[in-house]
């Protein structure tokens, strides 16, 4: 018998079929429990809503990691794994929301430590960022259509510089209502920004460009071989 179908019938019996079918996809309502292993800060069993992206069971649940990848004529030339997900630097330094500047201090001196340690220099090529980069780039720029409005689109280091700061002060609520923002990732976001903020500063970028796909979907290819 399916044991996870099986367990979840007590439940809708207490709280109703109504209650059940708001978590999901439309055609595919309830949870799903997905087993975590391999090159991620969190492991083990994880409970999540069916049409979860692998994006954010590995990234935001799992604690993900870092890629810094070197690529040139569309041709990769060196990659580098930090374990700097944004779940791990939260959970190590970002405990409070709003959050005291000293923890920022904290999780910035984590980041810039892994990022001048690692076997990678700055690679003199343009900067673009994928992945979690485009949540942030959402309210950065108020976008609400993350993958229509932000794909190509260049961010200023001074506009991540200034929202830190601005972001840090926020509570719950606050950053909930920011246009653009991604809910759900009211804790987080704090640690992305100031990752994407201490790798502009390593690599002495000015700006960084967005993605909304990443290798796989060739769009961060097409990005690379336009510059």
């Amino acid at each position: 018998n399916n044991v996870e179908s099986l367990a979840c019938v007590s439940l809708i019996l207490q709280n109703g079929a109504d209650w059940f079918t708001e978590y999901g996809t439309e055609k595919s309502t309830g949870t799903k429990t997905i087993a975590l292993v391999g090159k991620v800060k969190n492991t083990g069993l994880v409970e999540v809503p069916m049409g979860t992206t692998l994006r954010k069971l590995v990234f935001d649940i799992g604690g993900g990691s870092l890629e810094l990848t070197h690529e040139k004529e569309g041709k990769m030339l060196k990659t580098c794994s930090l374990n700097a997900g944004v779940v791990y630097l939260t959970e190590g330094h970002l405990r409070d929301i709003p959050t005291p500047k000293a923890q920022v201090e904290a999780c910035a001196r984590d980041m810039s430590d892994m990022l001048h340690s690692m076997p990678l220099a700055p690679p003199d090529v343009p900067l673009i960022g994928c992945g979690g980069t485009v949540a942030l780039a959402g309210f950065v720029r108020e976008e609400k259509d993350r993958n229509q409005g932000i794909n190509g689109v260049f961010i200023e280091r001074g506009e991540i510089e200034s929202w830190v700061d601005r972001f840090a002060a926020l509570d719950m609520t606050g950053r909930n209502l920011l246009p653009g923002f991604e809910p759900g990732r009211e804790d987080i976001a704090l640690a992305g920004l100031i990752v994407v903020r201490e790798i502009l500063r390593w690599g002495g970028y000015e700006t960084l460009r967005v993605s909304t796909g990443g290798v796989r979907e060739g769009l961060l290819k097409r990005l690379l071989l336009r510059e």
